[in-house]
């Protein structure tokens, strides 16, 4: 697929996946597995499981400049004016997918807010 193309954000406003977010405390060096649905609102939200009501926590994507590590490494980052979230896909193919929906995402230009 082509970078930033909205399909990849489809998919994923429609049925999420899994991915592996590290802590948000400051000595946090785990990742936990979360189950991540990009809004069509632009933000990135978690849940423990697919099948849980209750929001772990967002990631607002607008303007944010979302990045991967090294071709080598399956680590994403996006950076907020809160902290830098750091998640992890199982492999290459997936972090690519999940990293071209996050960037289309993140491509407006909208204040964090």
């Amino acid at each position: 697929m082509v970078r930033g193309d909205p399909r990849d954000r489809s998919i994923l406003s429609r049925a999420g996946g899994w991915l592996r977010k590290r802590g948000g405390g400051r000595w946090s060096t785990g990742f936990k597995k979360r189950w991540f649905v990009l809004g069509s609102d632009n933000v990135l939200r978690y849940y423990t499981a697919p099948t849980v009501d209750k929001e772990q926590g967002n990631i607002p994507l607008a303007g944010a400049t979302v990045t991967s590590v090294g071709e080598a490494s399956l680590e994403i980052h996006v950076p907020n004016p809160e902290r830098v979230f750091h998640m992890s896909a199982n492999d290459a193919e997936e972090r690519d997918m999940w990293l071209n929906a996050l960037q289309a995402g993140a491509s407006t230009r909208e204040s964090f807010g």
